[in-house]
C-alpha cells in the first residue's frame, strides 16, 4: 500500500499536532520546588527526643540544620529574635522491626527496618505570629543488614540514615508546601 503526497502530509500534520500538544502540556512544568515560603530566616530549635532512640536528639538537631543549609532557600539564625519563623521537632517513636530472617535459622533476623517518627511545628515570630502548622508527622526509615551471626549489629549508621531521611522530609514539609 503506497502513501501518496496527501497521506504523507496527513501523517506530518498529525506528528506536528502531537508535538504542539506535548509542548503546550509541559510548558508550565518547573524543576524543583515551586513557590517561596512566607519567611526568609528560620530558627530551628533543638530537637526533643521522647522516643526510645538512644542519643538521637543531638544527631537529629545537627542533621536537620545541615539539611536546611544544603537546601539554601532560607537563612538559619541562632536565636528566635532574629528569625521570621521558628521550627521545632519532637521525636515521638522509634521502632526496629525484623525485615528478613536467616535461611538456616528462622528465629534469627538478619535484617531490620529502623523507623523514627517525629512531630513538627512551624510558627511565625513577631507580633501576632501565627502557627503555620502544628503536629505534622514526619518519618525517617533506614535498613540494617548484617551477615555475621557471631556479632551483634551496630545500629548507629542506620540511625543516622533514618535521621537524614527524617530531616529531608522535614525540610520539604517546611519549605515546599507554599
Amino acid at each position: 500500500m503506497s502513501t501518496g503526497p496527501r497521506g504523507f502530509a496527513f501523517i506530518l500534520a498529525l506528528f506536528a499536532l502531537f508535538g504542539v500538544t506535548l509542548f503546550c502540556g509541559c510548558s508550565r512544568y518547573a524543576f524543583g520546588p515551586i513557590g517561596e515560603p512566607p519567611f526568609r530566616t528560620l530558627y530551628v530549635e533543638a530537637v526533643v527526643n521522647e522516643s526510645l532512640a538512644p542519643q538521637a536528639a543531638s544527631l537529629a538537631s545537627m542533621t536537620l540544620r545541615e539539611a536546611f543549609l544544603r537546601d539554601g532557600r532560607v537563612k538559619l539564625v541562632d536565636s528566635p529574635d532574629g528569625a521570621e519563623a521558628t521550627l521545632s521537632i519532637r521525636l515521638t517513636n522509634y521502632r526496629r522491626q525484623a525485615a528478613s530472617f536467616r535461611s538456616d535459622d528462622t528465629a534469627r533476623a538478619n535484617a531490620f527496618q529502623i523507623t523514627l517518627d517525629g512531630e513538627v511545628n512551624l510558627s511565625e515570630n513577631g507580633a501576632g505570629g501565627k502557627t503555620l502548622f502544628q503536629g505534622r508527622t514526619v518519618r525517617g526509615v533506614a535498613h540494617l543488614v548484617w551477615d555475621d551471626p557471631t556479632t551483634s549489629p551496630d545500629g548507629r549508621q542506620p540511625m543516622a540514615a533514618a535521621i537524614n531521611d527524617l530531616s529531608r522530609e522535614t525540610v520539604s514539609l517546611a519549605l515546599d508546601s507554599w
